[in-house]
């Protein structure tokens, strides 16, 4: 096929998703030429570099149909990678005076001869300056993931736009893997959860498609997707992917780590979904068979499953998870503390979070831990000054909306525990109103909903019915726990 026609079909495929104005704009041309060009006319040389300046077309994928549609972008940076990029600049020179002398009226085979030629040097400027690039990618992998694990977001958010930065460039999948790793930790950290979500999908599915990979790197990966999807909210999706995979790895046995591990965040998820009978059983097979030094993490998860089914009472869940001392299981005591409405708990999972360090760093955000700093100053009187602290910390997180929703009726709860029931019925019946379809946030968020709902509003048949409905569902789902507010007569 003549050349001319192959770049055609590709300059279509720019004309589809830019217009055919905006690829005349970027290639110096006007829209009839463009026209012209779609339809197998000789391309200039000129004009498939200015696309590659103007789009950040890779001249590479333009030409010959070979790489991603943007990959070329990395020519556009000579300024940042040294004497492996001022190379590539002049073979991009060399295209732009030669290429277009050598297409016009030479013959076929000599043309074609010379493309090659130009194509192959660009090719080895491109393999030298990615293997250049291979050890400042791992230098600032490594300089990012120190600062994270020091807790020192404000160094690590230093490095990571370098890290970014060299994702345009051509590099090993295994180098881009591990940068987007490295970045979907710091998202997560930086309370983020949306990116962290999207750049593990990423590597999963990178793991997936590229074949051949270790089946066991592929569920680890699974987990931190998995993981991330959890605290996403995205539970029915989570737990699709985690089916799909332990399908895809039947061949990694049942008590390697990774394998086991999924199967625990999978069960998160199946709590979040009312499948909390399914949930149990897989908590109860997978937890026992992890290695020593993994089990303790995910005990919290599995003691607090058990309080929900009614299989453990309150008390003694809470001595065993401060037993573990494991810092991840300052959620689970928050989450119990909160379902009970008792300070002497709160206070118990407080300081718990301050003695194994799982304080976030920026307090200013709404964790657990800022959640129960709040109830004790409304508890102690001050509920309004709890309530702006609270809302400003919700404004102020990078969360999505609904997320940001489901962290607002907290307000609600620290205004009945200070007090001020007055003002909270006002705004519980402002958040019915405003969530008519459903209450968002996770099953233990909508629970003390529920529960201020019942303990507010009484006299309100309305609102009282479809607490008691929403409570009944989750009883007869195997949440026992909540059958205790169904008895508990209204305050």
């Amino acid at each position: 096929m003549d050349i001319n026609h192959t770049i055609a079909a590709r300059i279509t495929d720019l004309v589809h998703e830019y217009s055919q104005a905006a690829v005349a704009r970027a290639g110096g041309v006007n829209e009839s030429s463009v026209y012209h060009y779609q339809r197998g006319r000789r391309v200039p040389a000129d004009f498939c570099v200015k696309l590659s300046e103007s789009l950040g077309v890779n001249l590479n994928w333009l030409l010959t149909g070979m790489g991603a549609p943007q990959a070329g972008e990395t020519t556009l940076q000579a300024d940042a990678v040294g004497e492996s990029m001022e190379r590539m600049v002049r073979v991009l020179g060399a295209l732009e005076s030669e290429a277009e002398g050598t297409l016009k009226g030479a013959p076929s085979a000599r043309r074609f001869e010379k493309l090659n030629e130009m194509l192959k040097t660009w090719d080895q400027a491109n393999e030298r300056l990615n293997s250049s690039l291979l050890p400042v990618a791992d230098r600032l992998g490594r300089s990012m993931n120190d600062a994270m694990d020091r807790m020192n977001l404000t160094r690590a958010g230093d490095i990571k736009p370098g890290l970014e930065y060299l994702k345009r460039f051509d590099l090993p999948s295994d180098t881009i893997n591990q940068i987007d790793l490295t970045l979907a930790r710091f998202a997560f950290l930086d309370l983020d959860y949306e990116h962290d979500f999207e750049l593990r999908q990423k590597i999963l599915w990178r793991y997936l498609i590229g074949g051949g990979s270790d089946p066991r790197e592929v569920l680890k990966y699974a987990f931190a997707v998995v993981h991330s999807g959890y605290g996403m909210g995205r539970h029915a999706e989570a737990v699709m992917m985690a089916d799909g995979v332990l399908a895809a790895t039947r061949i990694v046995p049942e008590r390697d780590k990774h394998r086991l591990r999924l199967r625990i965040v999978r069960s998160s998820c199946l709590v979040e979904l009312g499948r909390v009978s399914e949930a149990i059983a897989e908590l109860s097979d997978a937890v026992p068979r992890l290695p020593d030094d993994m089990r303790n993490r995910f005990w919290g998860l599995h003691i607090r499953t058990l309080v929900l089914a009614g299989s453990m009472e309150i008390a003694p869940a809470f001595s065993v998870i401060e037993g573990y001392a494991y810092p991840q299981d300052d959620t689970a005591l928050f989450s119990l503390a909160f379902l009970e409405s008792d300070k002497s708990l709160l206070q118990r999972a407080l300081k718990f979070a301050e003695r194994t360090g799982a304080v976030h760093p920026d307090t200013t955000q709404p964790t657990n831990w800022l959640h129960g700093q709040c109830w004790m100053q409304a508890m102690d009187g001050d509920a309004r000054g709890a309530v702006k602290r609270w809302l400003a910390a919700v404004e102020g997180a990078r969360v999505k909306r609904t997320r940001k929703a489901a962290l607002a009726f907290i307000e609600i709860e620290l205004l009945r525990v200070g007090g001020n029931e007055k003002l909270a019925r006002a705004r519980l019946r402002q958040f019915w109103n405003a969530h008519e379809h459903g209450l968002p946030g996770d099953i233990f968020q909508r629970a003390v909903m529920y529960r201020e709902t019942l303990r507010l509003e009484p006299a309100n048949v309305t609102l009282h019915a479809r607490a008691r409905v929403w409570l009944r569902r989750m009883v007869r789902q195997g949440y026992v726990y909540f059958r205790n507010w169904l008895a508990e007569p209204a305050e």
